[in-house]
């Protein structure tokens, strides 16, 4: 029978989330042996994505980027969690870009989706309805 990585990974996720899971450090071990003997360390190198998605998807999360022209703070950080959580109906787990070359606005990647609220983006469309008007 082959096993995908994705099947590797819920296993992994519900061994973690066992209420005995106390020695994840050692599970995750035993997994990377357990591929090293069957042969599928080409799995290695792809795990880690897998395994978050699977962990995210099983905890209700979803990993979001955001490009910002600045560092905000934590007050600022938490609305914008908030805000997100509340929208798409799951826990928004923020990664913060700083990009000084973002006059304004921001840009949200998740999944294969992307808000660019930035200045630049929005010049770049009012000045492509001028060109076509």
């Amino acid at each position: 029978m082959k096993v995908s990585i994705r099947k590797y990974a819920e296993a992994l996720t519900h061994s973690l989330k066992e209420k005995n899971g106390s020695a994840s450090d050692q599970k995750i071990q035993d997994l990377l042996g357990l591929l090293r003997r069957r042969k599928k360390g080409r799995y290695i190198k792809r795990f880690y994505d897998v395994f978050k998605k699977v962990w995210q998807e099983s905890n209700n999360q979803v990993s979001a980027r955001v490009i910002l022209p600045y560092q905000p703070d934590d007050k600022e950080l938490s609305a914008l969690e908030a805000s997100l959580s509340a929208e798409m109906g799951k826990t928004v787990m923020l990664e913060v870009t700083v990009d000084e070359s973002v006059l304004g606005g921001m840009r949200l990647e998740f999944g294969d989706y992307i808000i660019d609220g930035t200045v630049l983006k929005n010049l770049e469309l009012m000045g492509n309805k001028l060109k076509n008007s």
